[in-house]
Formats: structure tokens, C-alpha cells, sequence
């Protein structure tokens, strides 16, 4: 069986909120003269190819000292429960995935230092059953992994994802960007890249494919 590998955060789970709430709590703690600001650019700033500590530094000017603070905290913060209620699903992801979960082996390929918390949450919002595989990779060394994980599913045909680390890890084989997660448009055509705004636009080149019998067929209709 042919497989699919997907990553989750800003692919097939909304993580926008989460990754707003840690900053913002973290400045109040770390920098009182900012514990008023309101983490509104964030994202977008993030979006262009920015980290977080890109923000701290560039953006909103805070001293290293206390950068270096917030963005320790906000690294050990960003998996908390409580935060990772703040998560949605995108409103396309359950559709897609249970019928590409008809013919395909799907899997998911996640950067998080919780594979624990990693696997309770793909449960908690309901799309469990359509994955054979679940694995958590380290996000400092997430490139590589997520690399040495595609090419252990030899029969993989294709990777989805939001970032330039899912990008970078599916060289050998083709990779469709989203740009609704944690890169922007613009950010995907300055590499070169074409990339959609919701999973629609990539399962239509999936049936395609199907068309013209480079993958395997399935009814692509099916979306019930």
C-alpha cells in the first residue's frame, strides 16, 4: 500500500492560538514593560521564515536577556495541556483524511518533545483511525528524522506539511505546502514553491495523479 505522510501542527491542526498564548504569557512574566502588548503580528511576522526569538529581537526590541528568557520558557511551555486545549482541527482535515485513509497508508510525522501528548491529542481530536502510524520526532534534530522516517516507508509517494522542515526532509520524494499554518504564501514562492490554502487544492492533485495512473485509484468522490 502506497503511503502519505503528514505532518500536523498548521497542517491539519489549527496551533495559531497556543503558540500566541505561550508568548504573551511569557513576556508578562519575563518583561514587565511589555506584559500590556498584544502578540497580534506574531504569527504573520513568524509566517515570513522568523522564530520566535526573531520576534523577541526584531520585532518588538526586547533586550537578549530577556529574550533568551521567554523563549526558554516559551520552549518548555508550548506542549502544557492546558494550552494544548487551545488546538482545532482545520475544517477540511477529517474529510481528507478519511478518504485518502480508503487506499492510502497515512502517516503522521510530528515535531514535538511529548510523544505522549502527541498521540493523546491526534485521539482527542478524532483522526486516530485514519493513521497506521504516529510518530514523534525531536524538534531540534527534526529535519533529519523526519527524513530517516520517510525513507523507512518505501512505498512513500508523497509528504504534506506547513513548513520548511517537512520540505527539507522529503527531498526524494514530492511535497505539498500549506501555507494556512506557520508559513505564508509569499514565504513558499520566494523558495520556489507552490503552495495551497487549505487540503482541497491537494487532493485534487491527488485524483490527477489517479487519472493518469501514476498512483494508485480510489473513489476521490467519497467525502461522506
Amino acid at each position: 500500500m502506497q503511503t502519505i505522510v503528514f505532518d500536523f501542527d498548521g497542517t491539519l491542526l489549527d496551533s495559531r492560538e497556543r503558540h500566541k498564548m505561550v508568548l504573551r504569557e511569557a513576556i508578562t512574566i519575563f518583561d514587565n514593560k511589555l506584559s500590556e502588548i498584544y502578540i497580534k503580528d506574531y504569527i504573520s511576522y513568524k509566517s515570513n521564515g522568523y522564530n520566535t526569538m526573531d520576534y523577541l529581537r526584531n520585532k518588538i526590541k526586547m533586550p537578549l536577556e530577556n529574550a533568551n528568557r521567554v523563549n526558554e520558557y516559551w520552549k518548555n511551555t508550548i506542549e502544557n495541556k492546558k494550552y494544548l486545549l487551545l488546538d482545532v482541527l482545520y475544517d477540511d482535515s477529517i474529510d481528507i483524511l478519511k478518504a485518502l485513509s480508503k487506499q492510502y497508508k497515512l502517516v503522521l510525522i510530528s515535531a514535538r518533545k511529548n510523544k505522549d501528548m502527541l498521540v493523546q491529542q491526534v485521539v482527542n481530536v478524532g483522526i486516530s483511525q485514519y493513521f497506521k502510524n504516529i510518530f514523534c520526532v525531536n524538534p531540534i534534530n527534526a529535519v533529519c528524522e523526519k527524513s530517516e522516517l520517510i525513507k523507512n516507508e518505501l512505498d512513500c509517494i508523497l509528504c504534506v506539511g506547513d513548513t520548511e522542515i517537512d520540505y527539507n526532509a522529503s527531498k526524494n520524494i514530492p511535497f505539498y505546502a500549506l501555507n494556512r499554518g506557520f508559513r505564508s504564501k509569499n514565504y513558499w514562492e520566494t523558495l520556489g514553491i507552490n503552495s495551497f490554502n487549505d487540503l482541497s487544492g491537494i487532493f485534487l492533485i491527488i485524483e490527477e495523479m489517479v487519472k493518469k495512473k501514476s498512483i494508485s485509484s480510489y473513489l476521490l468522490y467519497d467525502l461522506s
